[in-house]
């Protein structure tokens, strides 16, 4: 890993966290006995650093990690949001491999290993506009059926949470549910943004494409997500030389 880029550690003392306890009061009649809900620990959200030596931080970008007890099968997380303007998600889960029955026998059948940090859902945006109220408060619901991949034996859930605007100084999402299943239809949690309207109340024609790209905060970001993706993937890979092994 270079000095000069690093990821600041997520705090140790993970806070173990049940769906329903967690749950808000304008859904909890909805959920409540209803939905199957997963046990998790949430750990962050922590700042990344250009340089951690300097303590130099990415202005405008943290991560928080949900971590489950045990491979599970997600169908969707809600969360409140606080001034977040933009989020990325990516999972963590075990992979089956299957051999086919003409490989040796010592690797027929199946086999699992775990992944690395794999990008699920790429940008969901919160606050149409960072440097707005609009949506800074709203019950936010993220689908299985909006992800990349399926959400099938995750280990763990890492969000990368984007407030390029420098009016709001502390952004989060908090009050996490985590459930097993999909959501019913009647659901009160924002699924999109809505498009915006013009003065005399129609929809603006070129809304939905504007706010799909908040420009050019999302550029930046997900070059940072890459940086750190590639770090990640180089210390799982990092094997110590024999010279440094011999002065072990």
């Amino acid at each position: 890993m270079s000095k000069s880029e690093s990821v600041t550690k997520l705090p140790s003392s993970a806070s173990s966290h049940s769906s329903q306890a967690h749950c808000s009061t304008s859904s909890c009649h909805y959920n409540m006995h209803t939905r199957k809900t997963l046990e998790f620990n949430v750990r962050g959200p922590a700042c990344v650093y250009i340089s951690e030596e300097d303590q130099i931080i990415v202005p405008g970008l943290s991560i928080l990690e949900i971590n489950f007890p045990e491979a599970s099968e997600v169908g969707e997380i809600t969360v409140r949001n606080y001034y977040t303007a933009w989020l990325s998600v990516y999972i963590k889960y075990v992979n089956v491999h299957t051999h086919v029955d003409y490989a040796p026998p010592d690797m027929q059948g199946q086999r699992e290993d775990i992944s690395g940090w794999i990008l699920s859902i790429p940008c969901r945006i919160l606050m149409p506009n960072p440097h707005l109220e609009h949506g800074s408060h709203d019950l936010v619901s993220l689908v299985a059926t909006d992800s990349l991949i399926e959400w099938k034996k995750i280990l763990a859930i890492r969000m990368y949470l984007h407030q390029p605007s420098p009016i709001w100084r502390t952004y989060y999402v908090g009050e996490i549910n985590v459930y097993k299943d999909l959501p019913r239809l009647g659901s009160k949690t924002s699924k999109q943004v809505p498009a915006r309207k013009t003065k005399d109340g129609k929809p603006a024609e070129t809304g939905t494409h504007k706010e799909s790209k908040p420009a050019p905060g999302p550029t930046v970001a997900n070059r940072i997500i890459h940086i750190l993706k590639r770090q990640t993937m180089h210390s799982i890979q990092w094997k110590p030389s024999e010279t440094n092994s011999a002065n072990i």
